[in-house]
């Protein structure tokens, strides 16, 4: 379904950016993150548009989320989730245990890590404060100019607890793991809560690699697609009108015609819509960019 496609795009930019605000900004490179943990396995129950469990296991730099969930969003069944995701500092593994097929493509932070490190000093302290001030507006929405953020405990661990955009999230400050978030965002019911946290514990080995007989392949167009993204937000990002209302244009996909952004027809062939550049126009709507 398209409109999901490019929900889907459009908060994983946002889940991007926000990696550049609050104490990330004091990082060299924002979009490089540190291992929260050694080793971890934290257990989850999902209860709201998707139910069912999932768990994260971390070990080192690694994790590999484990789900089982279903969905149903706006009142249409999504099917059966049951899949492993491993992150890796340069490659992203996704394996679907129903269809017994996986995929690979590099990791999206690491791409947008390589587009920082592009940039001069000048720019890429303007990336930081744009980044900032994008998690200020997010914030400034969702309470009417009055942002909520408190700090908490949950499950005997200090949490950050920041309301935004309808959603409340609980994340364990200092380690940037999500323990509970809960609310609706477009209809879509969140409701998922960690159930059990374990540091320290041994992880095996196997949890961390693709199950044995699935054949895993490097999928070059989905790669593609978030090298794309990663430049687009990236070149959002550092362009000095950023949030001044509409000061900024927006940048044209990669591969489009060069007619295409300055308003003159595509060819027949190229009339798709690319989801990347509408979700990010979206976004661009949202806030008033």
């Amino acid at each position: 379904m398209m409109i999901w496609r490019k929900i889907c795009f459009a908060l994983a930019a946002l889940a991007a950016l926000g990696l550049c605000s609050g104490a990330a900004l004091a990082d060299e490179n924002p979009f490089r993150p540190k291992a929260p943990f050694k080793s971890a396995i934290v257990h989850y129950k999902h209860q709201g548009s998707e139910t069912g469990q999932s768990t994260l296991y971390y070990k080192g730099q690694d994790t590999a989320e484990y789900k089982d969930t279903s969905t149903t969003v706006w009142g249409m069944n999504q099917g059966q989730e049951k899949t492993i995701t491993i992150t890796r500092p340069k490659e992203v593994i996704v394996v679907d245990l129903v269809k017994k097929e996986g995929m690979k493509t590099g990791n999206q932070m690491a791409y947008m890590a390589e587009e920082y490190e592009k940039l001069n000093p000048a720019e890429k302290a303007r990336v930081k404060k744009n980044a900032e001030k994008m998690g200020q507006s997010m914030l400034g929405m969702a309470q009417g100019g009055q942002p909520q953020i408190r700090e908490g405990q949950f499950m005997g661990k200090p949490v950050q607890i920041t309301s935004v955009m309808g959603l409340t999230s609980y994340v364990w400050k200092d380690k940037g793991v999500l323990l509970k978030q809960e609310g609706s965002l477009m209809g879509i019911k969140m409701d998922t809560v960690a159930t059990k946290v374990e540091v320290g514990v041994p992880v095996p080995g196997e949890k961390l690699q693709p199950p044995p007989g699935i054949k895993v392949v490097y999928n070059e167009n989905a790669d593609q697609e978030q090298r794309k993204v990663a430049k687009q937000v990236m070149e959002m990002l550092k362009d000095p009108d950023f949030g001044k209302g509409g000061g900024m244009a927006a940048p044209p996909a990669q591969g489009a015609p060069a007619g295409a952004a300055q308003g003159g027809e595509q060819p027949a062939q190229s009339q798709e819509a690319d989801p990347v550049k509408e979700g990010l126009d979206t976004m661009k709507k949202l806030f008033n960019w």
